[in-house]
């Protein structure tokens, strides 16, 4: 194994296991910023293959990306943001993408089959983590297991459980040890209090199942079946957690007044169903702003590089909770049709794949990555670590085209 390679592997390492030291051994934001400074680097010691990259997600993915740095970047630039919050914004948004890009040139499908092992061997870890954090009396936000928070927690749960369902539906893993998995996955959304996770979770192992099972009269029967007894199943399993006033709080209209309340009870805060429109009436409010916003970084809340609108009203209104309303005031609408527009081609990618492909591995891993952004769609309304904190995303992403590149590639060479 290459130098190079292994770096790699001790980055990815550092990303999903980098908060125990945070939390455990030393609090620093060195400690943030190492995979950030090794990625960078490392993407910079290679040449750039584009052939390669546009073989795999195709040009307009790139495309889109591009015009979106440059949206950013040209508004920073209009808007006179301080050089340090540029970079500093420009460093948190790069970062994802750069990771997708130095995987996918130095890994092969050996690798993928490591990192799923490790991602088998992560639930344990994280499970003891989340265990002793409990006894601790850390619940709710701060909870994170491995992880930093509930926030990316809720990633990691989401993004896991499309794996672990693909290999039970496909007969790797027993139904008792995905049921196992799942249960526990609900038990850390009980914890660290993720509401929306409690419904998410389901629908998630829905949209698997519809990929990973011929369309049949059962997809009609589970989602009716689902409809009328998902709430009820969810209020008893809390019930072994949660007092009569809290269960009753899970219905559609109380989640309603949940997503659309006072997020940090200050009078002012945003919400997920709030804050687009409260961004675009208090941010955007002149053409040049409402078009590309104030640039990337302008609104970073970083304690190092801290920006304007982050010191004046990061703490007030919560913007950065929430990834609309992060990407709105520094991207603007342009900046953020770009950004969901990137995802949007990219879940298009995947299924074109899935559609046109006859081997099953290609299939499978074509609707991981299918499924892996529907669900970005998901947590791009739900809080802002699409925006901030997405790391391990990308990783799956890198794992599902390493994976069609290689079939692909070994079974081309099979034929001939």
């Amino acid at each position: 194994m290459s130098w190079t390679k292994k770096l790699i592997y001790f980055t990815i390492y550092w990303i999903c296991l980098s908060s125990l030291i945070n939390r455990y051994l030393w609090n620093s934001p060195l400690i943030t910023l190492i995979p950030d400074i090794l990625v960078i680097s490392i993407f910079l010691f290679k040449p750039i293959n584009k052939k390669g990259l546009y073989r795999t997600t195709g040009k307009k993915v790139l495309i889109i990306l591009s015009m979106f740095f440059i949206i950013g970047s040209l508004s920073a630039i209009i808007n006179t943001t301080p050089i340090t919050c540029y970079l500093w914004g420009l460093r948190m948004l790069i970062r994802y993408p750069l990771l997708f890009y130095i995987i996918y040139q130095y890994f092969n499908i050996k690798d993928v089959r490591r990192l799923k092992k490790n991602l088998y061997q992560s639930f344990w870890l994280n499970a003891i983590f989340i265990c002793l954090q409990f006894s601790q009396g850390i619940i709710g936000d701060a909870m994170g297991g491995i992880w930093a928070g509930n926030g990316i927690l809720a990633v990691y749960i989401l993004l896991s459980i499309i794996i672990f369902e693909k290999d039970f539906l496909t007969g790797k893993i027993s139904l008792l040890n995905f049921s196992f998995k799942v249960i526990f996955f609900f038990i850390c959304a009980t914890w660290s209090e993720i509401k929306m996770l409690y419904f998410i979770i389901p629908i998630t192992i829905y949209i698997t199942y519809c990929f990973f099972r011929k369309f049949n009269l059962s997809h009609i029967v589970i989602f009716i079946l689902g409809y009328f007894t998902l709430i009820p199943i969810i209020q008893w399993g809390l019930s072994f957690y949660y007092d009569q006033s809290y269960i009753d709080t899970i219905n559609i209209k109380s989640l309603n007044e949940y997503n659309n309340g006072d997020y940090g009870f200050s009078g002012y805060s945003y919400n997920r169903g709030t804050c687009i429109q409260l961004a675009t009436t208090q941010f955007l409010n002149n053409p040049l702003h409402l078009l590309i916003g104030h640039g990337i970084g302008s609104a970073t809340i970083s304690n190092l590089f801290p920006s304007e609108i982050g010191t004046k009203y990061g703490a007030i209104t919560c913007y950065s909770y929430f990834t609309c309303s992060y990407a709105l005031i520094e991207v603007g609408w342009i900046g953020f049709i770009l950004y969901l527009l990137f995802y949007l081609v990219l879940f298009f990618v995947f299924l074109n794949i899935y559609n046109k492909s006859n081997h099953t591995e290609v299939k499978e891993w074509a609707a991981i990555g299918s499924i892996t952004t529907i669900i970005t769609f998901i947590i791009i309304y739900y809080n802002s670590s699409s925006y901030s904190d997405y790391y391990f995303a990308y990783i799956i992403l890198a794992m599902c085209f390493i994976s069609i590149r290689d079939i692909v590639h070994n079974t081309s060479n099979s034929k001939r």
